[in-house]
């Protein structure tokens, strides 16, 4: 489907392609016809000899490779500093000593800049606190210049760079791979339960927190969009773990939702991954969101996880 910008269809695209090149129209000529410009024009033309009606179909302008992307592994590093311990930009670039502008793009990326995404219960004191610390630092800076400068050598040599964090090792963590991406408007019947990536609706569903069972197929769009899904049975939790299981994930791209016929009381998945836990305290949940939560190994970490397909019993 071309985009809203788009001036020629695909099938425009070959009217305009044959015209000059099967017909021999003047390339100005069947510009002005189809009302684009002559390089436009002649660009669809090249196309047609090149690739025939093949070649007038849409292409993604998402570069196909990206040198300067930060690795995958220093992300996961970068997200489970800011779960895990709340660390700012320039905490976790000092720590591994990469410059702060990096650090605070990936967390962009990873919607996690803002202290209000990851804890709905603290968040918004420690969101202030963070302000104030900068207005302070900011503040001083001129007289910890020489201070800073003092001691900087002394700090290089006692600290010398941290090791690279190890993966952590969930228990009970099931892996999948080679699954599918593709749109599809049919039912789909899943091999996981809950699923955990695979074909899916066009809408992916808004994360956020619903009393009633979701969609599978538009939550697993949500999934490939780097949300994590975490399915509870609603008869094998209170109220008041349903709601610790709320406060326990973080406040943004995710889906807190009963599910049906669940072998745990609590399933946490991510795109290709997935574990059961017992209880909203289990250990095992922060480990997960921090390893899978917005991870890159999703299809579109960081797409939209709103303006989609708001299900039945969305409550925020």
């Amino acid at each position: 489907m071309s985009h809203a910008n788009a001036a020629l269809t695909p099938r425009a695209r070959l009217r305009l392609a044959k015209l000059i090149v099967e017909e021999h129209w003047p390339v100005a000529t069947a510009a002005k016809m189809f009302m684009v410009s002559p390089p436009t024009a002649r660009k669809w033309a090249t196309r047609f000899r090149a690739e025939g009606p093949a070649g007038m179909a849409d292409r993604s302008s998402r570069p196909s490779t990206m040198p300067t992307r930060t690795p995958q592994a220093v992300v996961k590093q970068i997200v489970a500093a800011r779960w895990r311990r709340r660390l700012g930009p320039a905490q976790i670039a000092g720590e591994l000593r990469m410059p702060a502008s990096t650090v605070h793009a990936v967390l962009v990326r990873c919607r996690i800049n803002r202290l209000a995404r990851l804890d709905r219960v603290t968040a918004d004191p420690e969101a202030k606190a963070e302000r104030r610390r900068k207005v302070l630092v900011g503040a001083g800076a001129l007289t910890a210049i020489a201070v800073v400068g003092g001691l900087v050598t002394l700090a290089v040599i006692q600290n010398p760079p941290p090791q690279a964090r190890e993966d952590i090792e969930i228990a009970g963590l099931q892996t999948f791979e080679g699954l599918s991406a593709n749109h599809v408007s049919t039912p789909v019947d899943y091999e996981q339960s809950p699923p955990v990536g695979g074909d899916h609706a066009s809408a992916w569903l808004n994360c956020g927190v619903y009393t009633e069972p979701v969609p599978n197929e538009n939550a697993v769009h949500a999934l490939e969009h780097g949300a994590a899904w975490v399915a509870y049975d609603s008869e094998a939790l209170s109220q008041e773990q349903v709601d610790a299981l709320r406060t326990a994930l973080p406040a943004a791209y995710v889906v807190l939702a009963p599910y049906e016929g669940l072998d745990s009381p609590i399933v946490l998945s991510a795109w290709q991954a997935q574990v059961a836990v017992d209880s909203p305290e289990d250990e095992r949940i922060e480990q997960f969101v921090a390893e899978y939560w917005q991870s890159p190994d999703a299809p579109e970490p960081g797409a939209a996880c709103t303006g989609g397909l708001d299900a039945p019993g969305r409550i925020a």
